[in-house]
């Protein structure tokens, strides 16, 4: 009787051991899941992100007129008297 008693003491005092194990990986994987959650998040707005920059590419004919807007000789011997003249001008570039 006494060796069924310390067989169940040692029985009890290795469960104890493996509960204790079992909490602290289950601590583990719930910390790991949160952080693949968070880095699909991240990954998800950075796609949606992606996919709106691609979305607007500029074709080369408006690259072509900010690169004359920025270059101040385009402009300097254009100086129009009216709204006739802009059109006019626009219509001829």
């Amino acid at each position: 009787m006494l060796k069924d008693v310390e067989v169940g003491v040692k029985f009890y005092k290795e469960l104890g051991k493996l509960e204790k194990q079992l909490a602290k990986y289950q601590n583990k994987v719930l910390e790991i899941k949160t952080q693949m959650k968070e880095i699909k998040k991240r990954y998800s707005q950075a796609k949606k992100e992606e996919n709106l920059a691609s979305k607007y590419i500029p074709n080369d004919e408006l690259k072509k007129d900010l690169l004359d807007i920025d270059n101040p000789n385009t402009t300097e011997s254009f100086k129009p008297k009216n709204a006739s003249e802009i059109w006019q001008f626009a219509l001829n570039s």
